[in-house]
Parts: structure tokens; sequence; C-alpha cells
């Protein structure tokens, strides 16, 4: 006969409510969207919670050991909204929320007739250009098995990712998604987290279907750290919010859900946040804290950004555009340890729209093909430390400035980017003349009230 341990629960009083702690090491809750119900306890495979909901109600209050909920399918909430409330104890403790390794196979498997540290070639592929791009690509054989990174772009038969990887030879490989989703059919559903916490919270594996808003809401939680690892935000309607104080990660590393005090293998996991919707919409919502996108990320939308103290923006990612209003630094190319440089562009209206912000340029960082300007400055400032922000292509001007803006290069620095409508545009006038090295070096430029250039000693 088979003995299932059931963990403790205590229910404990606290003052005027009471709360369920749970001590007796880590905590593991399962959904599975194939159970028949939700009868099962929700405390193994075996016996998992049909529903999200009823998966959440069985984490406890406060746990003093790692918390992970494991998900398995797809979760309609169908216009209704799932908190989490869990308190986890401890600075090292995390909350991981995991989708499961089973993934969806969008194309393939196929063997490759080529491969670079960067690159996959197939010539007997026929793909539409960038059709693929914000899927990830998975190496099956050879020097390379078991890397997993999002496909940056491709053309017809070659796929571009954002990291270095060992150089895979001719591997088999096939094109994949996370196989868990979470969705909402009808109306717009929140799953958020809204506990108090000191841990780390991760959301890994997931799929977020249409009107899903994903993330942290307003005012209710405190949290270290919230990060986001392999995540797909399939249509325009799907959004990742975070609006407490802490700070957020876009990241590559996959906690581990049978050990979730470590990491499964992150050189080869680098899995990354996408957005596989086009068009207009802002999937990526950041608010009052600390941000960092770690590559490599793949944005096919526009990432807001909102009163941040701090946004950092690594090599290895492809978006398509930032909007910075109010933050008190965005530094992009932070590392060019990803194999590829950070892109911004490519049909989109303005690679960078800042107001009210600072913008600094530290290491790799590509805007190009623009259908206006490259960056835009209003009442901002453009800061550029090293020699390779470059881009081409861009409707407008490579930088438009109005409302006092400033550009300030480091000594010995040209930047490249460049627009059809000149290098530098001044609010409705075009200084069609105007070059980057027309600036003097470690100065800065701003807009007069006659809407001429001033270089500022």
């Amino acid at each position: 006969m088979a003995i299932r341990f059931i963990p403790p629960i205590q229910t404990l009083p606290e003052g005027y409510s009471s709360y369920n702690k749970y001590t007796a090491g880590v905590f593991h809750a399962y959904a599975d969207s194939s159970m028949p119900d939700d009868t099962g306890d929700g405390l193994s495979w075996l016996t998992a919670k049909k529903t999200l909901a009823a998966a959440v109600s069985v984490l406890p209050d406060i746990a003093e050991d790692h918390v992970v909920l494991h998900l398995k399918g797809s979760f309609d909430l169908a216009g209704a909204s799932v908190f989490i409330n869990v308190n986890v104890s401890g600075s090292v403790k995390r909350l991981v929320i995991d989708g499961g390794s089973d993934v969806t196979i969008i194309d393939g498997p196929y063997t490759a007739t080529s491969g670079t540290t960067t690159s996959l070639t197939d010539t007997a592929r026929s793909w539409t250009p960038n059709a693929l791009r914000g899927y990830f690509v998975e190496i099956l054989d050879g020097p390379a098995v078991g890397y997993q990174y999002p496909i940056q772009s491709n053309t017809v038969d070659t796929l571009v990712v954002g990291k270095t990887w060992a150089a895979p030879g001719t591997p088999q490989y096939r094109i994949i998604s996370p196989a868990t989703e979470i969705l909402s059919s009808s109306g717009t559903s929140y799953f958020y987290y809204t506990g108090k916490t000191q841990s780390s919270v991760r959301f890994q594996r997931l799929i977020i279907g249409p009107s899903m808003f994903v993330g942290c809401s307003s005012g209710l939680c405190t949290f270290s750290t919230m990060s986001f690892t392999a995540i797909i935000c399939s249509e325009e309607t799907s959004r990742i919010n975070t609006y407490c104080p802490g700070s957020t990660y876009f990241w590559y590393p996959l906690t581990d859900p049978d050990n979730p005090a470590a990491d499964l293998n992150t050189a080869k996991n680098r899995c990354g946040v996408s957005h596989r919707g086009g068009g207009a919409g802002q999937p990526i919502s950041l608010n009052l804290f600390i941000a960092i996108l770690y590559g490599p990320n793949v944005l096919n939308c526009d990432v807001k950004l909102m009163s941040c103290s701090a946004v950092i923006i690594t090599s290895g990612s492809w978006i398509k555009s930032i909007e910075p209003l109010t933050v008190g630094k965005l530094e992009l190319g932070y590392s060019t340890s990803y194999g590829t440089p950070l892109i911004i562009g490519d049909e989109s209206s303005i690679g960078i729209a800042a107001k009210d912000s600072r913008v600094l340029v530290t290491k790799d960082a590509v805007i190009r093909n623009c259908t206006s300007h490259g960056i835009q400055l209003d009442n901002s400032t453009l800061e550029c430390q090293s020699a390779i922000l470059s881009g081409s292509g861009n409707g407008g001007a490579g930088v438009y400035l109005k409302n006092r803006s400033s550009v300030i290069f480091k000594e010995g620095y040209t930047p490249t980017l460049t627009g059809t409508a000149g290098d530098i545009a001044v609010t409705s006038e075009t200084v069609a003349d105007a070059t980057w090295a027309q600036v003097a070096a470690g100065d800065p430029v701003e807009i007069m009230p006659d809407g001429s250039v001033k270089e500022v000693p």
C-alpha cells in the first residue's frame, strides 16, 4: 500500500485573522489542466488541481523555505483573476511559478547545413523572414547539444540568436516555445503576486496568452527581486506589468524546480523573454524601481518605462522600441558578453522616445531602420561613453532634440547613428549638415529658445 506524505500546515491565529504557516522544508503545489476536476489536494502530480486558482489556494500564507507552483497545460482564466499572497521568509528563498520542461514544437526537427557561434543555417528551409523571431531554437545533438536560445531574427534559411553558443557544426535542431499557457479567452485577467516577501519571485517557462496581465500589483507587495525567464507573450494584449519597489529582471537562468536553491545550466538555458505579437501595444510596462533586461531578450513591442530610477538593458537583445518617461537612468549595452549587440528598431516609429529622462550608452547599441527618428529627446539627455552607438536607415533624424535636450560625448568618440533628415535634428528644423563630428567631444548640445543649437561648455 502506497503511503503519501502530506506536509504539515499549521493554522495559527494572528490577531484578528489567521494564517497558514508552512515549516517543513520546500513546499510544492501542482496544477494540471488535463485533470478532471479540483478534487485532488494539489500536493503531487497524481493529485494535482485542475485550475490555476485552486492550485494557488493550496499555497501557504507564510513559508520558511522555498515555494514552487508547478503548472502543466493550458489555463484559461476567462476574465477572472488570480492573486498569489504567499510570503516566503529569508532573502535567499524563492517563490517559483514554473511551467515545466514540456515544449510545443513550432518547426522541426531538422538538420542544419552549417552553423556559427551565433547562427544556424539550413539551406533546405524557406522560412518567412523574421516570422520565427521570439521563439526558441534548441540544439539536439553535436557540440552544442542542449542549448536553448531565443531567435533574434531569421532569413529564409538562417536563424540568428543573441548569445554566443558552442560552435554547433551541423546539428539537429528544432524551434520550440513553452507548452504551458495562461490566457483569458474573454475579458481581461490578472495573474499577480501580491504578498510581502524579501526573497525572489520567479515566473518561468510560460506562455502569457491573450488578455493576460502577469507580474505584481500596485502598492500591495514588496519584494527583493522579481524575474521572468523563458516567457513568451503571444499577443499584443498580453502584458508583463510590475509596479512595486524592488528589482525586476528579465533573466536567462532557469530555477531548478526540484531544487529551487539552484539554477539549471545557465550557459545553455539562456531563454530570455520574448514577445511574439506585432504592431502597437506595450506588453512590457515597468514602474517605480530598478529593472534589468539581461540578454538575450526578443521584444517585438514598445517597452514602456515609467518613473523608474534605473533601467539597464544589456547587449544580446532585440527590442522594437523603448519609451522612457521620467527615468533617472536608461543604460544601454551594459554588457558585451552576449555575442551580438543590443539592437533597437526595425520598422518602429521612433527607436527611443525619451521624455524627462537620461539615456546612457556604455557599450554596443544599434538603432536602425526606424520610420522616424532613431532617438528622440524631449527635455532629456543622451550621454555616450563608448564608440559603438550606431545605426542607419532611420527615416527621421539620427537624434532629434527638443525642449532643452542635450547630447554629451566621451572624449574622442564619434558615433555613427544617422537618419535621412540629418544625424542631428532640432525641433521642427532639420540641421541638414549637422554631423556627430561637428559636436565637440565632451560638450553637450542644447536647444536654445530660438531653436538654434548651442554647445554648452
